[in-house]
């Protein structure tokens, strides 16, 4: 709604209202995470199923250097992947900018928090 003695045109009402400046960037970061994902889920499956059903074999798999290589990796493409989408529901859908503020900074953290205790779990035997 428009205040009676606002004298501006509608372009000075809507500038500053619209992208953040920084969407090409995020649009092909979801782009090229998406692209990265593809061979990250052949990989992932092709663990699940070089392991068979047994957890043990699973569990060596995953402690040999490459495979361990491609599961941080994976779980750092997903995690990036899944944190961009989360980001663009947050920035279009939160109005109040505070309360957008701060669930940003802890999607953030919790994707990084994610993000380490995987890395930790491929790492330590």
């Amino acid at each position: 709604m428009v205040a009676p003695n606002d004298q501006r045109t509608p372009l000075a009402r809507a500038k500053g209202l619209g992208a953040a400046h920084s969407g090409v960037e995020h649009w092909w970061a979801q782009r090229w995470t998406a692209v990265l994902n593809i061979p990250c889920s052949l990989f992932m499956l092709w663990w699940l199923l070089d392991g068979g059903a047994a957890l043990d074999r699973i569990q060596t798999l995953a402690y040999q250097p490459l495979t361990a290589l491609g599961l941080t990796l994976s779980m750092g493409f997903f995690g990036y992947h899944g944190f961009l989408g989360l980001q663009v529901v947050v920035e279009d859908y939160v109005p109040t900018l505070w309360v957008r503020a701060a669930t940003l900074i802890l999607l953030r953290g919790a994707f990084l928090a994610l993000f380490l205790m995987s890395l930790s779990w491929s790492l330590l035997p």
